[in-house]
């Protein structure tokens, strides 16, 4: 099968996430179901108990127009798990954040096979999950109502020019996410339990349940801390 010019290459990896020395073209990896590494970052505000869905563009190549992870992305070719969670925060959400504010949380194996846009998808798949956790400051900031369309990437002059200021608002990269919404931490265990079709498939297992666990740990700890302090 070959590769446009512009086509992301992902190196490959075995059953036990061990690279094998080889990369292929993103259509090869989904079309024969090679296994390779994948970033999802979610970011939560734990005084208001929500965390954030985007919507995925039409023209996304799987589960167009359906909610999921607040970001996600490929690792690419040669790159690291963590600095792909950074790229595709600031190029999805238009959101630039230190690295030390992205928690690591556990790495899911997901293996799932479907036919998108009449094509067979076979995604096998080791998703490093992160946490962003947000201020009530920031949370109202990020108003869903006021996100604008960004029709190009962040230049990398831009990147390493950013001082990772107070987060203040969201322009979502148009080739990949159409919206985002908050929702209540509990409303997500339910659309993931339920099978919501409005939702992209996810673990319904001891996975889920280790996110949602984190999620009210951090909701519990910070939510609290963050109350005391504007008291």
């Amino acid at each position: 099968m070959s590769a446009t010019a512009t086509e992301e290459y992902f190196d490959l990896l075995d059953e036990a996430c061990q690279p094998i020395g080889r990369s292929c073209p993103r259509s090869e990896v989904h079309a024969c179901g090679y296994y390779h590494k994948a970033v999802h970052i979610w970011l939560l505000c734990p005084s208001t108990q929500e965390v954030l869905l985007q919507c995925r563009a039409l023209c996304k190549d799987s589960w167009a127009g359906l909610w999921d992870v607040s970001s996600a992305g490929h690792v690419s070719a040669g790159e690291l798990p963590l600095p792909s969670a950074l790229r595709e925060l600031e190029e999805e959400l238009g959101l630039s954040v230190p690295g030390d504010r992205l928690e690591y949380v556990f790495t899911h194996l997901e293996k799932c096979s479907s036919v998108q846009k009449g094509k067979p998808f076979i995604n096998n798949e080791f998703q490093d999950v992160y946490i962003l956790c947000i201020s009530a400051k920031e949370r109202v900031s990020l108003d869903p109502s006021k996100a604008v369309l960004r029709y190009d990437a962040p230049s990398m002059e831009t990147r390493k020019e950013s001082p990772h200021p107070h987060l203040s608002s969201f322009a979502l990269q148009a080739s990949e996410v159409s919206a985002v919404q908050w929702v209540p931490v509990v409303e997500l265990g339910r659309m993931y339990r339920e099978r919501d079709p409005s939702i992209v498939p996810w673990d319904t297992g001891e996975d889920l349940n280790c996110l949602l666990k984190t999620f009210w740990l951090k909701i519990e700890i910070l939510g609290c801390e963050e109350k005391k302090t504007h008291k």
